[in-house]
């Protein structure tokens, strides 16, 4: 009986692992030779037909930048695909209709998905680079702002210059000792400078030392997030009870990134409580000062009037009730002023959240309601006196030329919704005298949403940080590479910058930089074309698609807009593709579409910061071609040691080490 049942357990046994067999079998042969996308797939790589191991070669060639544009050049194809494993197809394309398809047409279907938020949660949270849906078009409306003109000219163009200035010191002691320097790191340093500045409103003292301990553990989460993206069992060793390797090191800088920002976060908060407690004790002593002064004079005119000071102040109590803006201060039981006060430091902007503002239903006192309360005030002696005149001085304030009172005029507020912070920078907005003292992305946030955790401001200001660090600080990088071997570019943009500066009287200005520097532009346009900062823009589809060329796109594949090989094939950019040649940018009557040129992407996710990384990298670059000459450290002169190191972003493997030579005047 025994051997009977061992016997029936093993046939179960056995049937259930052919059962399993065949349908992982049947599972491969569906989704790799029935629903696969109808392209090319990349050229073969040995080992050919082997499963999985054959992935995996495919996959490693494909995520060489250079074997993409080659493979792309010989099947003479807009999209190739092929397996990643553990991730299904992936349809990588190059042409402009179908960028435009995925990035903005048919946007809905191809979020950045599941997986790249959840390898990117532990270091960037919930921020507006990891995720989708609902919450990204949140965390875009609360930042649109932060990037508008008055932004760029009042704020962030004065902390370019001032960095500028710090980096033209360093490199200016480089010269002149001799000193070799690798200008990729301290380029990297100089950008987290200034977009720490900018969204932390702090100095994160990198610049000057290499010895930061925010920078290594920024430098190094971000690279080993990255490998997540290549290891399918990232979620594995993650969760041992024994962390170790690349994710035991990601735990350590994640806590270091942690500990520092939140510092910063906190104090922060402590600073701009003690700053409104402050504001509104010198409010409260500059309207008690001024009450003192109205009622000594009204006194003095009531000794000599037949009224008495009763009568005055009943008459004022009967004015003050057929006022609507009084019934609603004296029902809510606070001072207008202090009502403006309120709603401009706490409110949150519409053009940020786009949610109503809830309002207070102060509700309305009837006129002999008003009167019995002030009779009680004014029985109060002197306070209940300047009450009084304080309303008369409201009173008059918000009347009208006819003498009909009115509310006050918050024309320049949307309906119903207190303003944003960011509104009070104008200096034309009436509150502008209680405008937030700082303009850094954090304190913004703060006085927008009091009510956002110290890890939302975290990982919002993070999130702002690695958008603005890298792409910044590689390309430039990348420019001075490419005008390191075109000295004849070199020349022009130097004498286009030292000529708009003659014209501005010695220092160029923020409209001058913006609208006199046109090939300086083109350098950095024709730098970006060639060198993207964000070479592949990775997509997962929701749902089956059909691309413009007619590519079918299974549901569930990656979806990859391949950026820096667009830049160099001459089917989108003409026979001179490869070519570093700023000036074409001149002879566009406009600039290429979105689309085409996918340096800040394109649709609904393009790049909030575009126009403020435009500004930040011709602030650098006008000033390093003012001062310097740069040339290859290396003794034969080329620069061959500078390698790509591929992941999310352009990086440069081994730095760019250079010779800093000191410009002729």
């Amino acid at each position: 009986m025994s051997l009977s049942l061992d016997r029936s357990s093993q046939s179960v046994l056995y049937g259930g692992a052919a059962v399993a067999a065949v349908a992982a079998a049947g599972y491969y042969v569906w989704t790799t030779y029935v629903r696969r996308p109808s392209c090319p797939v990349t050229p073969h790589v040995i080992p050919r037909h082997i499963p999985l191991i054959g992935d995996v070669a495919r996959a490693l060639h494909a995520a060489d930048l250079d074997d993409n544009v080659r493979d792309f050049e010989k099947l003479q194809a807009s999209s190739i695909c092929f397996r990643l494993p553990g991730q299904g197809w992936v349809v990588a394309t190059v042409c402009p209709s179908n960028a435009q398809w995925i990035l903005r047409t048919n946007f809905e279907n191809y979020p950045k998905g599941q997986e790249f938020h959840d390898i990117l949660e532990d270091f960037l949270g919930d921020g507006i680079f990891s995720t989708d849906g609902e919450i990204w078009r949140l965390h875009r409306k609360r930042a649109a702002p932060m990037f508008s003109l008055t932004m760029l000219r009042d704020f962030m163009f004065g902390v370019f210059k001032e960095h500028t200035e710090t980096l033209m010191g360093i490199l200016g002691e480089a010269a002149e000792e001799e000193r070799v320097v690798d200008i990729y790191s301290l380029l990297s340093r100089f950008t987290l400078e200034c977009i720490g500045e900018i969204g932390f409103g702090s100095e994160m003292g990198c610049l000057e030392s290499e010895a930061s301990e925010f920078l290594s553990a920024f430098d190094r989460a971000n690279e080993l997030t990255e490998l997540r993206g290549w290891n399918p069992l990232w979620r594995v060793t993650r969760w041992l009870p024994f962390v170790f390797g690349p994710e035991r090191q990601l735990r350590k800088d994640i806590q270091a990134l942690d500990r520092l920002s939140l510092s910063i976060v906190r104090k922060r908060r402590e600073e701009m409580m003690r700053g409104e407690e402050k504001a509104a004790l010198q409010h409260e002593k500059e309207s008690e000062k001024s009450s003192e002064t109205r009622l000594l004079s009204l006194t003095a005119e009531a000794e000599q009037a037949p009224t008495s000071l009763e009568t005055s102040s009943s008459a004022a109590v009967s004015t003050r009730a057929h006022s609507p803006f009084f019934s609603r201060r004296l029902a809510t039981g606070s001072d207008s002023s202090q009502g403006c006060e309120q709603m401009s430091s706490e409110g949150s902007a519409s053009s940020v959240t786009r949610s109503e503002a809830e309002g207070e239903d102060g509700g309305v006192r009837s006129e002999g309601e008003e009167a019995e309360g002030m009779r009680g005030q004014h029985s109060s002696g002197a306070g209940g006196g300047r009450e009084i005149l304080r309303d008369l001085r409201e009173s008059k304030k918000n009347s009208r030329s006819d003498g009909a009172l009115s509310f006050p005029d918050f024309s320049e507020m949307p309906p119903v919704q207190p303003p944003h912070p960011l509104s009070l920078l104008s200096s034309g907005s009436q509150a502008a005298t209680v405008s937030p003292p700082r303009r850094d992305f954090l304190s913004l946030f703060m006085a927008a949403d009091p009510h956002m955790s110290d890890k939302q401001l975290r990982d919002m200001v993070l999130n702002f940080l690695i958008a603005g660090k890298d792409t910044m600080s590689q390309a430039l990088s990348w420019a001075l590479y490419e005008l390191m071997q075109h000295p004849e570019d070199v020349q022009r943009a130097r004498e286009e910058v030292r000529s708009a500066m003659r014209e501005a009287g010695g220092e160029l200005d923020f409209q001058a930089t913006r609208s006199k520097l046109p090939f300086v532009t083109a350098v950095i346009h024709e730098t970006l074309r060639l060198h993207p900062s964000v070479p592949r823009i990775l997509k997962r589809a929701l749902g089956d698609d059909t691309l413009p060329d007619g590519t079918f796109v299974p549901a569930g594949s990656i979806a990859v807009v391949c950026a820096h090989t667009m830049g160099r094939l001459a089917s989108v950019w003409g026979e001179d593709a490869k070519k570093f040649r700023p000036s074409r940018w001149l002879e566009f009557e406009k600039l290429p579409p979105s689309h085409k040129f996918v340096a800040f992407q394109a649709g609904p996710r393009e790049c909030l910061g575009r126009h403020m990384a435009m500004l930040e990298m011709t602030v650098a670059l006008a000033s390093l071609l003012d001062h310097f000459d740069f040339l290859p450290a290396e003794e034969e002169g080329r620069l061959g040691s500078v390698q790509v190191r591929s992941g999310l972003t352009l990086a440069m493997k081994n730095g760019m080490r250079v010779r800093v030579v000191k410009a002729e005047k």
